[in-house]
């Protein structure tokens, strides 16, 4: 709260015409000795009062500057068919696709994904060898449809190998004929780290060759944050914890450069996937504490362009002249400077300029 004696001096304002320039000078930052007599003349009486206290969140508006990773898909290989089901309980999690999960279903029969080995390019029966009929072999393993590789010793398939197939092929709903197809299969790279949620098809959907099934929409990768406010204001926004403030929310990160996983959090509340900039506001998550002063109560240097000081009151009676930050602390109200918190609750001369010969060198 501004002390009375502030909102007084305010109303003195408007005593007479002739003192708006005096005024006005002071305000801005101080006067030097030499404009001290030309503007006042003779000393007068000095007066004090206490250094506040207010609250600073140096709310601003500022440009949240957006990094987003390129979209990518993979698509449908195979020929024509309708979804019959998909991964409705799935939801919003994410999950790591894996070797023979189910990934959805054309005409009646599950789609299962190969995440490694060699891709499988050929339906698969008795007699065949290579890559792609080790994978189906380890995936006959796994999912438990044959105890032990069912290949022979030069690793071809098997008569075993077309009974497990035979077992497969009742579970994913297809015609038990012991040949694997490979439309029955979809190859996706474990290295490229898809998730089940990418999965873009839908429930009665005619899927051609060439159609996405999994697709990734661009995803935040970074961001940073460009204060557009006063700089003196700006100066305050560094690496402390900031709240930023948009049309869907807030969210409260570590400084002005995110970091990745504030970025990933971030990105519930962009509503254009496309955005590379947005308008948001700023401001501390910790508002800082200031002192107050009237403006009149700071000197500026007459030497060391940009210094100011104070004229504080000592209880043995003695004045001290203390130095205020470097960085100009600018207060958006008029007649009101703002100082260090350190200094708050001290007597402060509030007329040095008329009060004696007090400098800041």
């Amino acid at each position: 709260m501004i002390p009375s004696w502030i909102r007084s001096g305010g109303r003195l304002l408007v005593i007479a015409v002739l003192w708006v320039l005096p005024v006005a000078v002071a305000t801005v930052g101080g006067v030097g000795r030499h404009e001290r007599t030309a503007l006042w003349g003779k000393r007068s009486d000095p007066e004090f009062g206490l250094v506040g206290e207010r609250n600073i969140d140096a709310a601003q508006p500022a440009r949240l500057v957006l990094e987003r990773a390129p979209s990518r898909s993979l698509v449908w290989p195979h020929e024509a068919g309708v979804v019959t089901s998909t991964l409705a309980d799935a939801g919003d999690k994410p999950a790591a696709i894996n070797d023979g999960d189910v990934l959805f279903s054309v005409d009646g029969v599950a789609i299962l994904a190969q995440t490694v080995g060699e891709p499988l390019y050929r339906d698969v029966r008795s007699g065949m060898s290579g890559g792609d009929v080790r994978w189906l072999d380890t995936l006959l393993v796994s999912l438990g449809f044959a105890e032990r590789s069912t290949l022979d010793a030069v690793g071809r398939a098997t008569a075993s190998t077309a009974t497990a197939i035979k077992v497969l092929q009742r579970v994913i709903g297809a015609a038990p004929d012991g040949v694997f197809a490979v439309r029955h299969t979809m190859f996706v790279p474990a290295s490229e780290a898809w998730e089940l949620t990418d999965v873009v098809v839908t429930l009665g959907q005619r899927l051609s060759s060439g159609n996405p099934i999994l697709a990734e929409v661009t995803r935040l990768t970074a961001a940073r944050i460009e204060p557009t406010g006063p700089r003196e204001a700006a100066a305050f926004l560094n690496d402390d914890r900031l709240a930023v403030q948009l049309a869907q929310g807030q969210i409260v990160v570590g400084g002005l450069q995110l970091t990745a996983r504030e970025a990933a959090a971030l990105e519930p509340l962009i509503t254009d996937d496309a955005a590379t900039v947005v308008d948001v506001r700023v401001s501390l998550a910790d508002p800082i504490v200031i002192g107050i002063v009237p403006a009149a109560a700071v000197i500026a240097s007459e030497t060391v362009p940009g210094k100011r000081c104070v004229v504080l009151a000592g209880s043995d009676g003695q004045f001290t002249i203390s130095e205020l930050p470097p960085v100009a602390l600018v207060s958006d109200e008029v007649g009101v400077a703002l100082v260090d918190a350190s200094l708050v609750g001290y007597r402060v001369m509030t007329n040095p300029a008329i009060a004696g010969e007090y400098t800041c060198v």
